[in-house]
C-alpha cells in the first residue's frame, strides 16, 4: 500500500491523476474522495410489490429512481422543522430515509496506470454516523478511468444528511504486476473513457445505473432461466 511520500510521487508522475484534486485530501496512506451531486434512489418496498429480477435490464427501474441532483436545504426540508443555522438554506443536501441506500458518485475522477490499482473504502467518520458509503467494498479495476460509483446505505431508523462535497470515502492504492489488458477490454461496463478528459465529456447521471449482466456470467445459469428486458 502506498504511503503519502508514494502517492504524491506517483501524481508528479501522472501514475494517479484525480480531477479535481486537493492535496489536503492526502492522508498517511490513502486519499479522501468527495461525494457528487447526482444519485438514483432505491425505492422503498411499499412502492415496489413485484420482486426484482437482476437478470432482467427492464427491472431496473422497479428498484431505482431516475437520477437525481441534491437540492438547497431550505427546498429538500421544507416542512421539517427545518432550521437553517443547523443547515444553511442554500446549502445542497440528500436525504438519506432509515434503513434507505441510493447510488451515488464521487465528484473526482480518477485513472491509474497499469502498475497500480486501488481499493474504496468507508471513512471511520462516516461509519460513524451510520452511513455506510461503500456498502460492500470496492476493488478498482486495473486502468479504469472515470467517477467511481458509491453504493449508500443508511444504517440507521434515522433520517441522515448527506452533503455533496464531504468527503465520505477514502481510496487506497497498491503496485501490482503491470497489464496491457484494460478494464473495458476486459468487458467492464462501468468504464468512461481512456482519459480523464474524454471521461468527463463522457459522463452523465444515468451511468449510475446498474448494468445487465455479461454474456459470460450469464452462461452458468440454465438455458431456462430468463434473462431478456
Amino acid at each position: 500500500m502506498l504511503v503519502r511520500d508514494e502517492l504524491l510521487r506517483e501524481m508528479q508522475r501522472d501514475a494517479i491523476q484525480i480531477d479535481p484534486f486537493d492535496e489536503t485530501l492526502v492522508g498517511t496512506n490513502s486519499i479522501d474522495l468527495r461525494l457528487g451531486k447526482f444519485f438514483i434512489a432505491g425505492r422503498p418496498r411499499a412502492i415496489n410489490a413485484w420482486p426484482v429480477n437482476h437478470l432482467r435490464p427492464g427491472h431496473v427501474h422497479r428498484m431505482w429512481s431516475n437520477p437525481q441532483s441534491a437540492q438547497p436545504a431550505a427546498e429538500v426540508l421544507h416542512g421539517k422543522d427545518f432550521k437553517p443555522a443547523d443547515v444553511g438554506s442554500t446549502v445542497p443536501i440528500i436525504i438519506l430515509p432509515p434503513r434507505g441506500f441510493l447510488i451515488g458518485h464521487t465528484e473526482e475522477f480518477v485513472r491509474l496506470a497499469s502498475h497500480l490499482v486501488w481499493t474504496l473504502h468507508a471513512r471511520s467518520s462516516s461509519l460513524n454516523w451510520g452511513i455506510n458509503p461503500v456498502s460492500g467494498g470496492d476493488l478498482g479495476d486495473v486502468l479504469y478511468c472515470g467517477r467511481l460509483r458509491l453504493f449508500i446505505q443508511n444504517l440507521t431508523d434515522l433520517q441522515l444528511l448527506l452533503f455533496p462535497g464531504f468527503p465520505y470515502v477514502q481510496l487506497t492504492i497498491e503496485r501490482c504486476q503491470p497489464t496491457q489488458e484494460s478494464y473495458q477490454q476486459n468487458g467492464g461496463r462501468h468504464h468512461h473513457g481512456h482519459s480523464i478528459a474524454e471521461a468527463k465529456l463522457a459522463w452523465k447521471p444515468e451511468m449510475l445505473y446498474p448494468k445487465s449482466p455479461r454474456s459470460r456470467d450469464l452462461r452458468f445459469l440454465p438455458n431456462s432461466v430468463p434473462s431478456a428486458s
